[in-house]
């Protein structure tokens, strides 16, 4: 018979453990090592929390030495193994024929190669619409993973029904799911039927069999400790195991009164209603509702054991001094009254006892949670210590990056790090290694774009392989963009995924021929009957090692791709995807692990395939789900023994007592986890008492929770929409929760609840008040809140910080400066960019040679059709034979390069965007054709120019002496774009130093249907320095600033102010209007990532410099523009 312990606290059941042990009889001091203490334990969080129990807190003196823990269902399962080999070979779980993923590959193989209509399983030819031959292996497996995880449950809750059907029986199948009990015996025909788990548990009941179970040579008593919900046929087990070796149970319960006949609580309210005489008393509210999955435990285990736990109870009454404690008395003995002891050490936020934040997000969650223990360690008395804390999630798949990325440290004794164990992970959600590798299964029937190939170097496993760094693949991108490279090995691949003939043209083949004959033979263009693609001269001599290895891996990936076209059986794929993993994947100290993890999912594939005799062929798409279901589920995390704060998924059993207990994801929409069982479960259509019910677990692990708190319970969720910030109610066990601790204390505003702020930079995280719920330990949060509170309390134009100010490029203005004229003209153009970019290093928007580039172009936006059409004016300018030869290889470099688009639309661009620029050159006043070409025969001389403490250095064109044939000589700028203000000022700007360098000339400004200007340069060089010396004050006074200044906005200002002289108002008004008015390519300035980041929504013109900057700036411009 089954021993029973039970009570309200587990360190008092942990040292009747501890006792219990060390009294174990003992015939010899070699016992000590002949015979072990074994503690079966649920999980291994239950594991290290009786370590440290026993290290810190346990009377009994020794040490724990040669003691065992295996955990619940590997005991179990051992156990019933013992039972059937008779050679005691170790057991392998994934080689077992009725293990849930070789289970998957039996249904699999039966559905794939069985006449269904035939086999009595006609009915799941509605789902599987064996006609539908493409989607019919997916649908297969798919649905083979449902019945696996469907047949394991009834083993474990249905085990009559399955022997039922076993017997030929039907029992509880109805007609519409009569194929349950043919597929059942289908499964186990023939010698499998003795070989299933289901036949395990049944041998128990043979004496003889049970009698080989080797348990009494090793152990002399097996305690369970902490058990959750055990499952019927476990209990089953260990109740025909207690005949062997005395059987022990250590289990939680909530209350010391008799509470497992207690009705609903609805139940109760409705006979009440309806009898006014009935004395209306039920049990704790609290307890009815979390503790059904609980209680119905602990009824079958009482059952049992002939009633004798109840004299073998061991229940602490806590003293209700806080709201916790309340709380847990009023559970302890089942009533709802309220404490009428004064809660003497109820403390105030943030040491409420029981306590709930709401937040925006996941992440705000996580940096909450770390400022409130690093809180807590520094103020707690007696000291808190890692260990006497656990946070708990409701999803830890979505919580883990955030809790890395806030609680890693590289340097561990950091005065802000805090030790932490992730107990239960989950692959999928924290690798990138193991990320990659799902990517690369895609490959196979996936379009190979550069984006998906690209992505792939950011695997640092797969990078090191082959040695390419991370700085390198900015450069390799650039290649891959500027070679036109989009999607597909080859045209004959291609052709293959979408049945079109494309053009070889934006291929991987083709983009790599490039860059190998760029290399080799330069820049080359070839006629367009050529053969061979169009050279790509952009790599370096340094740098085609580098290209060299990057061929490798696309070679290597593009035959992985086209290996893993073939349906192979799964051990076959299992023995491919190993050879992937060596040719691929480099292992390190950082990611050994997670490459281990990966190749135990290929092992296992290849163990379930075999155990299941499954030969049939399949593709990768079937092996790719196969996988990816394994690596989803969680694995084995860090050591929950360490002195951490231990963080793992919320569920029975897996909270054990601490000082503070933290519940992080507690919103109604996530929390507690719905019922998702098929209309064809059992489980669901005829639910039986002791049945799984994931809410149930859920609300029973939330009860755990409540009652191993011993200090602090910690509650937060997401209770805003990220969508359009509408309120996330809480789940119904936190409401329930905030009631019962509003009952148990008699005060409504128990326990209490901070709402937080969307960022962690809020301003109200610092302020000086100690008793402020908000606080925050975050120094660069505590920067971003300083100039936030700079930036609302003075209305200042932004500048940068002190550290920013202070740094090294920050030169005495004593010393001279180069300034580089395009640097000039990049800073008019546009401030805030060019302080962002060059002051600050910082991009607000991707770089375009950053971002793959997979799309083919089937239009074109403002900046290729500008690119475009600078390439088709130079053409016609470098022409000087035939013209039409010119533009076809131009055509032919473009389609090669990717920047045309696709078809005969193309080509009708290409034709329509020639004929409009010929058409301007040729009617252009003083035919523009002709002066570019004169123009295209200038040399560049370079000039500098001393301004002030800066030496302004650019390079100015010359005509060759056959030419300057003029005192002034007119250079063109011309342009088929539109007519930009930032274009008008940097070709003053190039007029102002030409003619400070002593360069006499005007500039013939020509845009797109714009009438032409032309800029006149000042009479003479000392002039132009003068206007030269304005414009470069501006530039140093705004060093360590963002100017005030948008070239639109600014000029609307000032001609404004010129038509309304005085009229100030206006003027900025005008501005104001403009700033927020849709440009030619359909943006605002507003729109602009840069202007808005630097200026707001308001925009410069409230700013105090915005009108000084605007009226030297184009003041001068105008004088020299007719």
């Amino acid at each position: 018979m089954i021993t029973v312990l039970w009570g309200n606290r587990l360190e008092t059941l942990a040292q009747r453990l501890f006792e219990a042990a060390a009294a174990e009889p003992s015939t010899s001091p070699a016992d000590v090592l002949n015979y072990k203490h074994c503690v079966v334990v649920p999980n291994r969080i239950v594991q290290g929390w009786l370590q440290q129990e026993f290290l810190f807190s346990s009377r009994p003196s020794g040490v724990m030495a040669n003691w065992e823990f295996p955990l619940l269902n590997i005991f179990v399962n051992d156990s019933l193994a013992q039972m059937n080999n008779t050679d005691n070979a170790p057991r392998d779980p994934a080689a077992h024929p009725f293990s849930r993923d070789a289970m998957t590959w039996r249904i699999f193989n039966l559905l794939s190669t069985t006449d269904l209509n035939r086999n009595g399983l006609s009915q799941l030819n509605t789902f599987l619409r064996p006609n539908d031959r493409p989607r019919f292996e997916h649908r297969c497996f798919k649905l083979s993973l449902r019945l696996a995880t469907l047949f394991d449950d009834y083993t474990v809750y249905r085990p009559d029904t399955l022997l039922n059907w076993q017997q030929g029986g039907n029992r509880d199948a109805t007609s519409d799911i009569a194929w349950q009990p043919t597929l059942w015996r289908l499964l186990t025909s023939g010698d499998l039927i003795n070989q299933t788990y289901l036949a395990s548990f049944v041998k128990t009941n043979d004496p003889q069999a049970l009698n080989r179970i080797d348990l009494a040579a090793h152990f002399r008593h097996v305690h369970v400790f902490a058990p959750a919900m055990v499952p019927t046929v476990y209990l089953h087990f260990f109740e025909k195991l207690s005949s062997l070796i005395p059987v022990t149970f250590y289990t939680l319960n909530p209350s010391e009164n008799d509470w497992f006949e207690d009705p609903p609580l609805r139940e109760t309210m409705l006979e009440a209603r309806n009898d006014s005489d009935t004395d209306f008393h039920p049990g704790n509210i609290l307890l009815g509702q979390q503790g059904r999955g609980n209680r119905n435990f602990l009824v079958e285990l009482l059952d049992r054991t002939a009633g004798q736990a109840e004299a073998s109870s061991c229940f602490v009454e806590p003293i209700p001094d806080t709201a916790l404690q309340a709380l847990q008395l009023q559970l302890l003995q089942n009533h709802n009254d309220a404490t009428t002891t004064h809660l003497a050490n109820e403390r105030p936020l943030p040491f409420s006892s029981i306590q709930t934040h709401i937040c925006h997000s996941p992440l705000r969650e996580v940096e909450v949670l770390r400022d409130h223990l690093l809180r807590w360690f520094s103020e707690s008395t007696p000291p808190l210590e890692p260990r006497h804390v656990q946070v708990q999630v409701s999803d830890m798949a979505l919580y883990a990056p955030y809790i890395h990325a806030l609680f890693a440290n590289r340097n561990p004794n950091a005065a802000k790090a805090i030790p932490y164990a992730i107990v239960d992970r989950v692959t999928t959600a924290e690798s990138p290694i193991v990320a990659a590798f799902i990517k690369l299964l895609e490959l196979a029937d996936s379009y190979f774009t550069s984006t998906e190939i690209l992505q792939l170097l950011y695997c640092d496993a797969i990078a090191t392989t082959f040695d390419i760094a991370d700085e390198n693949i900015t450069t390799i991108t650039a290649w891959c963009n500027q070679a036109g490279i989009r999607w597909g090995h080859t045209q004959k691949h291609r052709k293959k995924l979408t049945g079109v003939n494309f053009t070889p043209a934006t291929s991987w083949r083709h983009g790599l021929d490039r860059l190998l004959l760029g290399y080799t033979y330069g820049q080359h263009t070839l006629a367009p009957d050529n053969a061979l693609p169009l050279p790509s001269d952009t790599v370096s001599e340094e740098a085609a090692p580098l290209l060299g290895r990057f061929i490798s891996l696309v070679s290597r990936l593009s035959d992985w791709s086209e290996d893993a076209q073939t349906p192979r059986p799964p051990t076959v794929w299992a023995d491919r995807l190993t050879t992937l993993i060596n040719s691929l994947f480099t292992a390190s100290n950082d990611n050994y692990l997670e490459i281990a993890t990966i190749r135990n999912a290929v092992d296992l594939l290849a163990k379930s395939g075999h155990a299941a005799n499954c030969d049939r062929n399949v593709s990768l798409a079937t092996i790719r789900e196969a996988l990816n279901t394994h690596l989803k589920s969680a694995n084995g995390g860090d050591d929950p023994g360490a002195n951490a704060v231990v963080f793992s998924a919320l569920g029975p059993g897996s909270t054990m007592p601490r000082r503070i207990v933290c519940l992080l994801g507690m919103a109604d929409s996530s929390f507690p986890r719905q019922n998702n069982r098929t209309a064809y479960d059992l489980l669901r259509r005829q639910p039986r008492f002791g049945d799984r019910s994931l809410r149930q677990e859920d609300r029973m692990a939330f009860l755990e929770a409540m009652l191993n708190a011993r200090e602090r319970l910690y509650l937060s969720y997401t209770g805003f929409s990220t969508k359009d910030n509408s309120t996330i109610q809480p789940a119904v066990p936190l409401q329930e929760l905030r009631e019962a601790a509003t009952r148990a204390t008699g005060n409504t505003h128990c326990p209490p609840v901070t709402t937080h702020h969307l960022h962690p930079h809020h301003t109200a995280y610092f302020s000086n008040t100690k008793d402020n719920n908000l606080f925050s330990y975050s120094r660069s949060s505590f920067k971003t809140a300083q100039q936030l509170a700079t930036l609302q309390t003075k209305k200042a134009q932004p500048t940068v910080t002190a550290a920013f100010a202070a740094s090294p490029t920050t030169l005495p203005n004593t010393a001279r400066r180069s300034l580089a004229l395009n640097e000039l003209i990049e800073f008019y153009k546009n401030p805030a960019k060019f302080f962002y970019n060059n002051r600050l290093s910082a991009w607000l928007s991707p770089r375009r040679e950053d971002i793959p580039d997979e799309q083919e172009p089937f239009t074109t936006n403002a900046l290729e059709n500008y690119q475009i059409n600078e390439k088709i004016i130079t053409a016609f300018v470098k022409n000087t034979t035939d013209e039409t030869t010119a533009l076809n290889n131009l055509y032919n470099t473009l389609l090669q390069q990717g920047n045309l688009p696709l078809g005969n639309y193309g080509e009708e661009f290409f034709n329509k965007q020639t004929s409009e620029i010929k058409k301007i050159l040729e009617n252009k006043e003083a035919s523009l054709l002709t002066i570019l070409k004169k123009w295209d025969k200038a040399t560049s001389e370079p000039a500098t120019l001393d301004i002030e403490n800066f030496t302004v250095n650019g390079a100015i064109k010359v005509l060759p002496r056959e030419f300057d044939n003029a005192a002034a000589v007119t250079e063109p700028d011309f342009r088929y774009s539109s007519d930009k203000t930032s274009d008008r000022l940097a070709c003053w700007l190039r007029l102002l130093f030409a003619t400070a360098c002593g360069y006499n000339r005007d500039i013939i400004y020509h845009r797109k249907n714009k009438k032409t200007l032309i800029f006149t340069g000042p009479d003479n060089a000392d002039i132009a320095k003068d206007f030269l010396r304005n414009l470069v004050k501006i530039y140093s006074d705004n060093f360590d600033q963002i100017a005030p200044f948008i070239p639109n906005v600014s000029c609307a200002y000032y001609k404004a102010l010129q038509e309304s002289p005085g009229n100030r108002a206006e003027a900025l008004d005008k501005a104001k209007q403009l700033w927020l008015k849709p440009g030619y390519n359909g943006k605002a300035d507003k729109d602009d990532p840069y202007y808005f980041t630097a200026f707001g929504e308001d925009g410069p013109t409230s700013l105090d410099r915005f009108t000084d900057i605007a009226q030297t700036v184009f003041s001068q411009h105008f004088e020299l523009t007719k």
